[in-house]
């Protein structure tokens, strides 16, 4: 009996030539097109009930043996990332991680990222830092271009914050 498979493919297959039908199996082939990473945490609240927080870190954990660049941007409540402001824009801003990987095994390590938000002028200078303030957050992890061979994982994250202010005080 031979052994068994996992097929992968292209919808409607015999119809285009081009189409790609994969095995999956143990290693790593792009087949020519670079993987990507894109995620999004759930979304945490932790003031309950509507309340307003100043979000300060994230403590993001990564244990990897691939080489990788990485881009963590946080998204608060709906708001978009750019902002516009007389004379400029607030934006949210992203931080970018480098990983190398290592000589053998896995690395694991913990990243400080920095939940800011830049003020700038409308020549796009920087003029100063806001906190990031709303009543949710998420973080968006992506890679900044090629993946090498190897593994991610995201290992933990946590959220370094300041409650500002309660909703249950502007009930009647």
């Amino acid at each position: 009996m031979a052994g068994s498979a996992f097929l992968m493919g292209q919808a409607n297959a015999a119809a285009d030539p081009g189409a790609k039908i994969w095995e999956l199996a143990s290693g790593a082939d792009d087949d020519g097109t670079a993987f990507e990473i894109y995620g999004l945490s759930n979304w945490i609240a932790p003031a309950l009930g509507g309340g307003v927080c100043a979000f300060k870190r994230a403590y993001v954990t990564l244990t990897w043996s691939m080489d990788v660049a990485l881009r963590f941007t946080p998204k608060i409540d709906e708001d978009p990332e750019s902002t516009a402001r007389p004379g400029g824009t607030i934006d949210v801003m992203p931080v970018d991680v480098t990983l190398a990987a290592p000589a053998s095994g896995r690395s694991t390590r913990t990243f400080v990222v920095p939940l800011v938000r830049l003020v700038k002028d409308g020549s796009g200078n920087e003029l100063g830092r806001n906190a990031v303030v709303g009543t949710r957050l998420r973080l968006e992890i992506e890679s900044v271009g090629g993946l090498g061979a190897g593994d991610l994982i995201l290992a933990g994250a946590e959220v370094e914050f300041e409650e500002l202010a309660d909703d249950k005080a502007s009930e009647g």
